[in-house]
């Protein structure tokens, strides 16, 4: 039937993100799950050609159906002319102002290129249910739970707003046409506003033994703005501890001297009920990772930050009355600077080497400030981590937040074994000696404000880069690919960042008679960066700069790619944003790269990439295999909420 609708009205899917779900048992559940009553208002958000409408229609008040397609506009109001309850609008949704709509449930297969846009509309409007049929992969970000990849700052904002509850798989197959990835049906029930007092979080100011899972269906915070500052914050650098993502975000969440509160609060009970096994302390608190605090639970430690924050302003605010009022310029600036901005040099320069310092050991935590401190100025200091830190986005990494295919993990075994498994692709591994021999951990370098701070992808992917470079120069010739040939041996660094990778290898092989380096990055402050440590660097969008220079040709060509899957409002603004932001399934970049990749390789050379379990493993070795590559594992590293990966890619012969 639906098949020849489709027909007699000429209409094709395909365009404007358009897949028509034509199995009736799915949409008979969707209906169901949307528990109709004869009162409700619904909205339907695209309403394609009335498959799920006419469900609708019959058991509402009044359905209200919003599509952009002419094409389907037709269609809607010639199948659904028998039904005097159904409004049809002709209209973007993300233009509606659904304050101006009177609704009361959401029932809709909603477009997936505006997930998450749309997602965060509908948490800001006043509903009582949803039932939203998403990507699979998005829909468990909305229900994921503290502790996994796909938890993160969509699935906080969601489950603050409403009971969130996976309701069933929808396969591919139940589409026309069918789409490339499985689908899930979401029902997201809005929570009752509920008095703070209620919850058991009215006393923050003086009790920190407030808990807010007592109630577990439902928590409140005190200001809802400082609450999703405090969330973009924890998740805008996931793989950091909870201290420094907080003090590195602090100009975002306007607390300048937040570096002496946490120092002050650090020993004071964090309430365990219902968080975690054990009591812990606020400091116990701060070294941990944002995926590990459940929804309520970063709920209570925004609270506990809000608190002390609206006393301090208050503080600040009264200080500053009393000193226009006396009118004395010398008690009103020393006022001023004691209670409000004492500590605001020292925590700036906390700030800026915080985050840098996190992850690495003690001498390179020593290294980097003293680097920093004498190589950059004071303006570039101040400036470093706001700038960085503030623009941030989680859910970039979020992210692990995003569209993206997170089921992709690489299901291998042992780093011994033979060969790799990426969902049924089987990928060789390479031993190399990386651990014994090469210890980027240890490098510093500068980096500035809008430029990607090292972290576990840098180093992995300088060792892995240093210990083949190492094989290829001491091997003899034509045994290795890339091997040295005595006429000289180029590397091309892609997406240089800070230059740290490029710096490393220069320390390890710059003497290397032969040895050259060229690195590029589509980002000027990069650019500038790894100039000032010691990299030639050109600013090119991939190898662009190449194009007009007579196509050079490398022995080994290393990316360190932006691959974390990147909707729309995730994106962060200014120059950091091409450091993460890989696209909607995290490979826009990575099959540029791939695809151009060949022209600028000597014959026998070769490339590593690094990759993450978030991209879509198959897919990046599938898009290899299609360029006529090779794929092999070198080396590799689990994180906190993904598994990183260096893939080396040769040519195939013949």
């Amino acid at each position: 039937m639906v098949r020849q609708i489709l027909k007699d009205y000429h209409v094709k899917g395909g365009r404007m993100d358009q897949h028509f779900l034509i199995d009736a048992h799915v949409l008979d559940s969707i209906a169901d799950a949307a528990s109709l009553e004869p009162d409700d208002v619904v909205l339907e958000i695209g309403g394609g050609i009335g498959n799920l409408s006419e469900r609708i229609a019959p058991k509402v008040q009044k359905l209200i159906i919003v599509e952009l397609d002419p094409k389907m506009i037709a269609v809607l109001k010639d199948r659904l002319s028998v039904f005097s309850n159904v409004d049809i609008l002709h209209k973007n949704v993300m233009d509606i102002d659904f304050n101006s709509l009177p609704f009361n449930k959401i029932v809709a297969n909603l477009p997936y290129s505006i997930s998450s846009d749309i997602t965060l509309k509908i948490l800001s409007s006043d509903f009582d249910s949803a039932v939203l049929m998403y990507q699979l992969e998005f829909a468990k970000r909305l229900v994921a739970k503290e502790g996994g990849k796909d938890y993160g700052r969509l699935s906080v904002h969601t489950q603050y707003k409403t009971d969130a509850n996976y309701l069933f798989k929808v396969p591919k197959g139940a589409f026309e046409p069918a789409p490339k990835v499985d689908s899930a049906v979401i029902r997201l029930v809005s929570k009752s506003k509920s008095d703070p007092a209620e919850l058991g979080n009215s006393n923050l100011n003086s009790n920190l033994n407030s808990n807010l899972n007592s109630v577990p269906s439902s928590f409140s915070v005190q200001n809802e703005d400082f609450f999703f500052d405090v969330t973009k914050a924890l998740f805008s650098q996931r793989r950091k501890k909870i201290k420094n993502t907080l003090l590195s975000n602090s100009s975002l969440l306007n607390m300048p001297n937040l570096k002496n509160i946490l120092g002050r609060i650090g020993q004071k009970p964090f309430e365990s009920a219902g968080f975690f096994e054990s009591e812990k302390t606020v400091a116990d608190i701060l070294e941990m990772r944002a995926e590990e605090l459940a929804p309520a639970a970063i709920a209570h430690l925004a609270d506990l930050l809000y608190s002390i924050k609206s006393n301090s302003d208050s503080d600040c605010e009264s200080n500053n009355a009393s000193d226009r009022e006396s009118n004395n310029a010398s008690d009103r600036e020393s006022n001023n600077a004691s209670d409000c901005e004492s500590n605001n040099d020292s925590d700036r320069k906390f700030n800026n080497d915080s985050d840098r310092e996190s992850n690495n050991d003690s001498d390179r935590e020593f290294n980097n400030d003293s680097d920093r401190e004498s190589n950059n100025d004071s303006d570039r200091e101040f400036n470093n981590d706001s700038d960085r830190e503030s623009n941030n986005d989680s859910d970039c990494e979020s992210n692990n937040d995003s569209d993206c295919e997170s089921n992709n993990d690489f299901d291998r075994e042992s780093n011994n074994e033979p060969g790799c498994e990426f969902n049924n692709v089987s990928v060789p591994y390479v031993e190399f000696d990386v651990e014994s021999q090469f210890h980027p951990e240890s490098f510093s370098v500068t980096v500035y404000g809008e430029v990607y701070e090292p972290a576990e992808d840098t180093y992995l992917m300088a060792k892995s880069a240093a210990a083949f470079i190492h094989q290829c120069l001491s091997a003899p010739s034509g045994r290795k690919s890339g091997s040295f040939s005595g006429s000289g041996f180029k590397v091309l660094e892609v997406g240089c960042g800070s230059g740290f990778i490029s710096a490393y290898l220069l320390s390890e092989f710059g003497s290397v008679p032969g040895f050259s380096l060229t690195a590029v990055d589509i980002n000027p402050e990069a650019v500038a960066c790894s100039r000032e440590n010691g990299v030639f660097a050109q600013q090119s969008d991939l190898f662009e700069i190449f194009e007009k220079n007579g196509h050079p040709v490398f022995n080994v060509i290393l990316f360190n790619p932006p691959y974390l899957p990147t909707s729309p409002d995730e994106k962060v603004p200014g120059w950091l944003n091409y450091a993460f932001d890989g696209g909607i399934f995290g490979r826009d970049t990575i099959d540029r790269f791939l695809r151009d990749v060949s022209e600028y390789l000597a014959p026998d050379g070769a490339f590593l990439l690094l990759i993450s379990s978030l991209t879509g493993s198959a897919e990046v070795i599938s898009e290899m295999e299609k360029n006529k590559y090779f794929a092999e594992i070198t080396a590799s590293e689990k994180c906190s909420f993904e598994e990183l990966m260096v893939i080396l890619g040769r040519r195939k012969t013949k």
